[in-house]
């Protein structure tokens, strides 16, 4: 069978590159073995699954849906009808590149080791690291993987070519990968405006379902793609307001909730606890009630009434006034004493204000006064030396009047 597969190349290209001419009939050299080694018990949902429209688009869609499971004869079959309708969708060539050249010649023999992370997929990884998510087959053919789906987080696969520098995501320059790929991703946003599907002769069955079938396939890959490139680019607040609610793909459940949660974080340390309530209820919305996100509602929640306490504390009032909705706040979320830059300034203020008011106490020999807005000082810097002699002194003489008296 292999032997057939450079002829099949070869027509391909040189059809495409006769200006003028119409696409060569290459169906004669098309591989037979693909229809002889067809499971005889394969469903007829499955066949189906995997029809040719003879829309070089969709045709090319079905086609990636198909190597993402690893069925690359049906996608073969897709891809070659891809290539021969009026309009040839590149993608396809690119994906044809992949099932017919061997992965050592299309990426050399140089490669590094890399363990696969949580959430992700080969797809980002060939975008990362190779530029271009559309050779996520051809990483799965390097390194033996059939299924490219079944990737697991802690997984060592080999990555083509150098290993990048410490933080560097660029693809690697030396490696053999060829230039129609990488112009393949810039073509897909130019036909995924063409509105009208082409229709070149081809029969087909029942067609007013299949064009339904074709068109809510091709909007969700669409839909998941989006999400894909939202999610990597870490716009998620974009994300968060383009997803649908209860989406069945464990991939999108995925992004949606990691989005929430990061986005919410990042507005947490910019102290908009707002935002960041509004973000995780978002993606309640969107998920329903994920244990994650409802155990950070309730945390963010606490947050931001404690914060609210804090902004009240910082209008003014008395020393003891402001010592009290400080205290209340570190009672609702102890963590405000730590991450909440309103806490430090409202401790600094009251640490000033209160040693200012014991000392005008003290003066005034309103020594248990003074003595407890010390040690309010205290409670707040325990190693503050003012505090620790002026009470000192403020407790003797208090002794001492006693003793008078």
């Amino acid at each position: 069978m292999r032997k057939f597969r450079p002829l099949l190349a070869a027509s391909i290209i040189a059809s495409l590159l006769v200006s003028g001419c119409q696409v060569a009939d290459t169906s004669s050299v098309t591989d037979a073995s693909v229809q002889k080694t067809e499971s005889a018990g394969q469903s007829k949902r499955e066949r189906a699954r995997w029809k040719i429209t003879g829309n070089s688009r969709a045709d090319t869609n079905t086609a990636i849906s198909a190597l993402q499971v690893g069925k690359a004869k049906e996608a073969r079959k897709l891809l070659l009808s891809a290539t021969q309708n009026g309009r040839v969708d590149s993608r396809a060539l690119s994906l044809l590149k992949q099932i017919d050249t061997s992965p050592d010649a299309l990426f050399g023999e140089n490669y590094f080791e890399y363990t696969v992370n949580t959430g992700e997929f080969l797809s980002t990884i060939s975008k990362r690291f190779l530029g271009d998510p559309l050779l996520f087959f051809a990483l799965a053919r390097y390194n033996g993987i059939e299924n490219p789906s079944r990737i697991n987080a802690g997984m060592n696969i080999r990555i083509p070519g150098d290993r990048p520098e410490e933080g560097g995501v660029e693809a690697d320059s030396g490696s053999d990968v060829s230039a129609e790929l990488v112009a393949v991703a810039d073509s897909f946003e130019d036909e995924l405006r063409e509105d009208e599907l082409l229709e070149d002769d081809v029969a087909m069955e029942e067609p007013v379902e299949e064009a339904v079938s074709v068109e809510a396939v091709d909007d969700a890959l669409s839909r998941t793609m989006q999400l894909q490139a939202l999610y990597e680019s870490h716009d998620y607040q974009m994300l968060l307001d383009t997803a649908q609610a209860l989406p069945t793909d464990e991939k999108e459940k995925f992004w949606i909730e990691d989005s929430a949660l990061t986005l919410s974080l990042r507005q947490e340390r910019q102290g908009d606890f707002p935002a960041a309530l509004a973000t995780i209820n978002r993606g309640i919305e969107l998920l329903g009630d994920y244990d994650s996100l409802v155990d950070s509602r309730s945390l963010v929640t606490d947050k931001n009434e404690a914060n609210l306490l804090l902004l009240e504390a910082l209008k003014g009032g008395s020393s003891l006034q402001q010592y009290t909705l400080l205290h209340r706040a570190v009672e609702l979320q102890p963590s405000v004493s730590t991450e909440n830059d309103n806490y430090t300034a409202l401790r600094e203020q009251l640490i000033d204000q209160s040693h200012k008011e014991a000392m005008l106490a003290f003066r005034q020999q309103r020594l248990a006064e003074a003595i407890e807005l010390w040690e309010q000082v205290l409670a707040l810097d325990s190693n503050n030396e003012l505090a620790i002699v002026h009470k000192a002194r403020a407790e003797n003489l208090q002794k001492k009047l006693k003793n008078i008296n």
